[in-house]
This record gives C-alpha cells, structure tokens and sequence, in this order.
C-alpha cells in the first residue's frame, strides 16, 4: 500500500513539474510575442508612413514608377 502511495506521490510531483516547467516556457514564448508584436505595430507603422511619403514624392508618375522606387527603398 505504502509502495503504491509513493508512486502516486512520484508521478504527481512529476506531473506538477511537467506544469511548472510548461508555464515557465509558456511565459517566456508570451515575452517574445509581445516584443515581436511591438516590432510588427512599428514596421507597419514606419511602412505605412514610407508609402504616404513616396506616394507625395511620386505624385503624378506611373505606379510602376512607384513600385520600383520601393523597391529602391527597401533593397
């Protein structure tokens, strides 16, 4: 009985820092989503602002003239 108790106790503690060890990683994987999305929130940002700004500056000119000025831009 007392064996049978000890595996039980075994497989809790095991189990509890199975837990323990997944919400560690879980919290870390939640830092680096939120980082990764403040970056993503400034890129878009910084994207859509380049696209206003190069659309003044190519006011009037063809859009391939505008897509290849982006890809100017950003190569």
């Amino acid at each position: 009985m007392r064996r049978c108790t000890e595996g039980k106790r075994e497989k809790i503690e095991e189990l509890l820092k199975y837990i323990d060890d997944r919400l560690s990683t879980l919290q870390n994987e939640k830092e680096e989503l939120k980082q990764y999305q403040k970056l993503d929130k400034m890129r878009r940002y910084v994207l859509a602002a380049t696209s206003v700004d190069l659309g003044h500056h190519f006011q009037g000119r063809s859009i391939g003239t505008y897509v290849n000025g982006l890809r100017t831009l950003f190569s």
